[in-house]
């Protein structure tokens, strides 16, 4: 969510005008993003990617920058770069034409970039690496179903037509859904491909938008757990602390650039009560039932350094909790998704095979 960012102090006056620097070399800088992207793989190579387009976008200007933590974390080391001059200068060292800084500055500081942003973005939901699995087991579990269905469900029937059985009620059910299956089981495939293109069009509108920070809009927004924006909200806050600007100003702007928009309007509240010299974080320990207590220390210390060091180490804990989380959950999808496999099988032959029982028990 983004809204109307504030009129910036002194300071991020300041920061405003080094960005505006660094924009000058913006396509040096994608360049190198797109060269770093070969280092990694899966989804840091797509954010690497990602990125890239970030910098080659048209009018970009210093508001975007601020309100992209992953392309501020690759900003904030040249503010800080500085490279003696060298006594026989290279086409490597020279100072680019579009900006003042060397590709080997830009190279560096992308490099430094790039590993903060991989490092502290490791929760972020990354749609497909979270749905293909089970979506994986259910076109298995349809495929076992229309099998059975189209195949051996209807030889059953016939047999049981032919002699006359009384069905129990689980062989008319199990009998009932292959019917089913037989007669609408183009409903199901395009429910399946409507879901599919859904995604690869949410995945073109993102490609389309280099602005975006989300390779699948409101999907991966929506995906984002509570304490994933917590702990990107910690990150942006002190990375824009680092970058001398004053806590309620990095306040507003890490709301203003969260994907959930409680924590935006909650952040702008905070924002203005800080501007006005109130303490809005001294008796808060808890936000909509989740612990924060880490969070709210670190924003309490009286120094900014000490901040900024104590809200990236509250951000790696936070990713490292909601990581564990993730695993947890996604260790228990595939002996649950295998049960209700086995069960459904189990219970469709238990079903088919109980009237023959009953009739061979009859003749015998």
């Amino acid at each position: 969510m983004t809204s109307a960012v504030p009129e910036p102090s002194p300071s991020g006056q300041l920061l405003e005008n080094e960005l505006r620097r660094i924009i000058a070399a913006r396509s040096t800088i994608a360049s190198v993003l797109r060269e770093n992207a070969s280092n990694y793989i899966g989804p840091q190579h797509w954010a690497m990617q990602r990125l890239s387009q970030f910098f080659d976008a048209p009018q970009l200007t210093s508001a975007e920058i601020l309100q992209h933590p992953e392309a501020f974390a690759v900003c904030l080391p040249l503010m800080k770069s500085t490279e003696p001059p060298s006594l026989n200068p290279t086409p490597e060292t020279i100072a680019t034409n579009e900006g003042e800084f060397s590709r080997q500055q830009i190279a560096v500081a992308v490099r430094v970039g790039c590993d903060r942003v991989c490092s502290a973005t490791r929760s972020a939901p990354r749609v497909l690496s979270l749905i293909a699995y089970p979506v994986l087991l259910v076109l298995m579990t349809w495929a076992i179903l229309v099998f059975f269905s189209f195949q051996v469900i209807p030889v059953f029937e016939r047999m049981f037509d032919e002699f006359g059985l009384d069905l129990p009620p689980s062989t008319n059910a199990v009998i009932a859904v292959s019917h089913w299956v037989r007669d609408g089981w183009w409903l199901v495939l395009l429910f399946i491909g409507a879901v599919l293109s859904s995604i690869l069009l949410a995945r073109l509108n993102a490609t389309l938008d280099p602005r975006s920070r989300y390779r699948y809009g409101a999907i991966e927004k929506w995906m984002t757990s509570a304490r994933t924006a917590w702990a990107e909200w910690a990150w942006h806050i002190a990375m824009l602390i680092e970058a001398g600007l004053p806590q309620s100003d990095a306040v507003a702007i890490a709301g203003n650039a969260s994907s959930k928009s409680w924590l935006a309007r909650c952040s702008n509240t905070w924002a203005g009560e800080l501007r006005r010299g109130v303490q809005p974080f001294a008796s808060m320990t808890h936000m909509d039932g989740n612990p924060i207590n880490t969070l709210i220390f670190a924003l309490r210390l009286p120094r900014a350094e000490d901040q900024a060091a104590i809200l990236h180490d509250v951000s790696a804990n936070y990713h490292d909790r909601e990581s564990s989380r993730r695993r947890w959950w996604v260790d228990w999808i595939t002996p649950v998704t295998v049960s209700l496999i086995s069960f459904c099988i189990g219970v469709t032959a238990c079903s088919l095979f109980m009237p023959l029982i009953s009739l061979i028990s009859g003749l015998t």
